[in-house]
């Protein structure tokens, strides 16, 4: 995840401080020990003073929750700004260029991150601990490579790292901000919360983040130290410039009562070498909390912002001596943003009579949406009038009436920003406002195009929810319609709700007095697509190990006939694939029931040949007796094969009688 906010406690810098005053003789020794083995083996490469050096006190400006775009407010008094290289097409550093803009290029190299392009490269050797609080994240085992079992992997890690710093000097970068350069820190958990393994000491992490500033300016790249201040006097010669989070918020590991800040007070500023330094609003704090601390904090270039770091130039706050004082509202690009809330009175309560969505251009905002539970802070309309879903998981929606019977058709212009998962979504409820069946199509074009959505709705529908949903997904969602088609013969696929022969399964039982548990037989009913639906013969033909670790079993009396499938765990699943037809309508039913105080559902899933989700539909399960439920899906194109899928979340599940049919 991108701003890499601290994640250690106050407290645990208080303790570390009064341990450490009590012994600093011998921590002194032991730096000046491991200093004089650096100057040993290290040799800081020859031509460092010639990489761009920003100077003392220069303005800056992070933006790595959101992409550049060349409708953001820039300010002439900011010109070097700090992105993430790999969430920016290559066009935007070279808009930034134009704009005379020396351009920070963000990586991470010291944790994994399951959404990179990149991230089936790295070793599962050197994959260690969760990186507390941001999901998909791992710490990295960054030792040298004669320490690894397998040195090989150690060179493929520094493989990768010379990758990325090579397709970020192809794509304009200036300079470097690497992340994660302090896995040596005792407080970083590095093996879950158990006793390690083994240790990454605090000389093998100066031996990498040698390796990486040399690596940089290797390719003609300045590099800054991020965070990290325990190494600042040791990497100086090595770093053009510094980069920190919050260092008033921690306080000095080794001089009691004093910030992180005044690391840099001691080495970088004395060097002539910039200091960039971001507060977060979300602390509680102001500018006029630090900017009284420039007398003590001489020439550190600070700027005030929120955790998402989305704002353009303009929009996050600095002080005196490196702000934009009169100039910020005269950028012509600004003003642009006034004319957009004027429209909001009129389109909002008219929609076009064609369209049963209400401000489907966003041209009024957020107006007629509403965010869903999982919506944060990164969710808005930017000037271009486009929805924008980006950090963390992300929910909108806009809840209409609907009829059964009739086919819904949502189509938007869309396109999602990197390699993390979005979708958009039709919810069918029925008058209690309880959902009974759902559609959801994955996007995953990265550049914008027309994305379709089409759905009957079952018996019983009486409102339709319409949604979009990204995980840091950089979602941007432009132009939707949705229409319902109520003309001659197609509605007529609502025998969707044919799966009345859902008591049909009833003949499913036939086989089972017939099957003896001790000799399984790959049993289908001919007109079942599903191998073992009754899950008669344990979990045969079902693929359990693609969730979770909870527990997927079969019980002798735990279904509705005998037999039954039980699913219980945080996020666990039991999934059988099969070969589907383009166009062909396909219905699941089971008998199921939900005992746990969490969600789940049954579901149908079609992938592409290269194994892509290009279409989805699931019903949740929510009542705690057995009850039949249905989904009802059309295969889109490129379809090769379908899913079925039975899921939990933080839940209990019981199934039995599953029943996959082709309709008609």
């Amino acid at each position: 995840m991108k701003p890499r906010m601290k994640l250690r406690l106050l407290l645990t810098f208080m303790v570390s401080a009064f341990i450490l005053v009590g012994c600093s003789t011998s921590t002194n020794e032991q730096m000046d020990s491991l200093n004089a083995q650096v100057s040993d083996t290290q040799v800081l490469g020859e031509n460092a003073s010639n990489y761009w050096q920003p100077e003392v006190g220069t303005a800056w400006h992070y933006q790595i929750g959101r992409p550049i775009s060349t409708t953001d407010s820039f300010s002439d008094d900011v010109k070097v700004y700090s992105i993430d290289v790999f969430d920016n097409e290559p066009e935007n550093i070279t808009f930034l260029k134009s704009k005379d803009i020396k351009v920070i290029c963000y990586i991470n190299v010291g944790a994994w991150e399951i959404w990179r392009a990149d991230a089936g490269e790295f070793p599962e050797s050197l994959k260690l601990g969760n990186y507390d609080n941001w999901a998909g994240e791992r710490w990295l085992d960054i030792r040298p490579v004669e320490k690894l079992d397998n040195p090989a992997d150690g060179e493929k890690l520094r493989e990768i790292m010379r990758s990325r710093f090579t397709e970020a000097a192809n794509r304009g970068c200036d300079a470097i901000e690497p992340d994660n350069l302090d896995s040596w820190n005792p407080s970083i958990n590095l093996n879950n919360g158990q006793p390690r393994e083994f240790e990454i000491s605090y000389q093998d992490q100066l031996e990498y983040n040698i390796f990486l500033a040399d690596l940089a300016h290797e390719l003609g790249l300045s590099i800054g130290l991020k965070s990290n201040v325990e190494q600042a006097a040791d990497l100086l010669d090595y770093y053009d410039w510094a980069l920190n989070e919050s260092c008033t918020q921690y306080l000095h590991p080794t001089i009691a009562g004093v910030s992180e800040c005044q690391f840099y007070q001691d080495t970088f500023i004395p060097q002539n070498k910039a200091v960039f330094w971001v507060e977060y609003e979300e602390f509680g704090n102001q500018t006029s909390d630090f900017c009284p601390l420039s007398g003590e904090l001489t020439g550190m270039s600070f700027m005030l912002g929120r955790l998402e770091l989305r704002e353009d130039a303009t929009q996050v706050e600095r002080c005196e001596a490196t702000s934009t004082p009169t100039p910020v509202p005269n950028p012509e690009p600004e003003p642009t943003p006034d004319p957009e809330p004027t429209p909001e009175p009129t389109p909002d309560p008219t929609p076009d009579p064609s369209n049963l969505l209400a401000n489907a251009n966003f041209t009024s905002g957020l107006s007629a949406w509403s965010l869903g539970e999982c919506a944060d802070n990164a969710i808005f309309v930017d000037t271009n009038n486009q929805l924008n879903l980006g950090l963390g998981d992300s929910c909108i929606g806009q809840s209409l009436q609907a009829r059964e019977g009739l086919t819904y058709d949502l189509s938007c212009v869309a396109r999602k920003g990197n390699n993390t998962y979005a979708e958009m979504s039709l919810f069918f409820e029925d008058g209690q406002g309880e959902v009974i069946s759902v559609a959801h199509l994955p996007i995953i074009n990265n550049s914008f195009e027309t994305v379709n959505l089409e759905e009957f709705s079952p018996l019983g529908t009486e409102y339709l929810y319409v949604s979009f949903y990204g995980y840091n997904a950089d979602l941007r969602v432009d132009s939707c319609v949705l229409s319902a088609n109520e003309s001659g013969e197609q509605p007529t696929p609502a025998p969707e709700p044919t799966p009345e022969p859902e008591p049909s399964p009833e003949p499913e039982p036939s086989p089972e007095p017939t099957p003896v548990p001790t000799k399984p037989t790959p049993d289908m009913d001919a007109e079942n697509l599903l191998y073992n639906g009754d899950f008669e013969f344990d979990l045969k033909s079902w693929r359990n190990a693609s969730c979770g670790t909870g527990i997927v079993e079969t019980l002798p009396a735990s279904g509705v006939d005998g037999a039954g499938l039980r699913i219980k765990g945080d996020s666990d699943c039991a999934d059988q694939t099969r070969d589907a037809a383009i166009g062909q309508a396909y219905t699941l039913t089971c008998d199921a029931k939900n005992v746990g105080e969490g969600y789940a559902e049954i579901g149908l899933y079609f992938e592409n040949s290269n194994g892509v989700m290009v279409r989805s539909g699931a019903t949740p399960v929510e009542s705690t007796n057995y009850q039949t439920y249905t989904v009802n899906v059309i295969a889109p194109e490129d379809t090769i094969t379908i899913i079925t899928d039975l899921y939990v979340y933080q839940s209990e599940m019981y199934v039995d009688n599953c029943y996959l049919s082709a309709v008609e």
